[in-house]
């Protein structure tokens, strides 16, 4: 299970019982992107006998793109260089990171023996950036916990979607910090073709795995 976590955000066979996601009540919308992401995993784990890697990666496409920021990952992976990119280059980019982050979803979220996802609390809905912390409880054992940080889209009529920019692995090991040491190494040697190929390899490898 952590080993999993690790991978991106913790990322389990069908065993014939319905899954669950339990949740809390009076849900802000930053806590109701993170149940729809969490009702998402949970159908392609109770799935993952009956659909391939090309099905799971097209059913769960539509959520990662909706629940998270990843134009905003992107830029913080990259780092410093980001600024002096194109608009092509960073559209490349983002484009390129979303597919890797799809990918591992598709690939890490096949298998279900009876985990619940479980929202634990949340943060002051009022400040910019909010906590919505969860759970991944298994049958037995100890449950791995995620805090989701979730930050609003600006729009000038401050109505953008919240959505998920970082993730917590166990209240401290950032997700996105981890990849940023990885990818901003490779950028800085290479560009932004560097590291769109380096994606690209590592989206390539998920699918052969399946």
């Amino acid at each position: 299970m952590r080993r999993i976590a690790y991978i991106f955000l913790c990322f389990f066979a069908f065993l014939g019982a319905p899954a669950q996601a339990v949740l809390v009540t009076d849900k802000p919308a930053a806590v109701m992107m993170v149940e729809k992401l969490n009702t998402a995993l949970l159908d392609n784990m109770k799935q993952g006998k009956e659909l391939n890697f090309a099905a799971r990666k097209e059913k769960i496409a539509p959520v990662v793109q909706e629940v998270f920021d990843l134009e905003t990952m992107t830029r913080v992976s990259v780092g410093s260089g980001w600024q002096k990119l194109s608009e092509d280059d960073r559209k490349k980019l983002t484009e390129a990171f979303a597919g890797w982050t799809i990918a591992t979803y598709a690939s890490q979220f096949k298998n279900w023996s009876g985990e619940e996802f479980i929202i634990k609390d949340f943060t002051d809905p009022q400040k910019p950036d909010v906590m919505v912390n969860t759970e991944i409880k298994p049958k037995t054992g100890k449950a791995t916990v995620l805090n989701y940080r979730l930050r609003q889209k600006p729009t000038e009529k401050n109505d953008g979607p919240w959505q998920v920019i970082d993730i917590l692995l166990d209240g401290s090991v950032s997700q996105l910090a981890l990849r940023r040491a990885d990818f901003a190494a490779v950028f800085n040697s290479g560009g932004a073709p560097a590291l769109i190929t380096h994606l690209n390899a590592l989206t390539g490898k998920l699918e052969a795995a399946g």
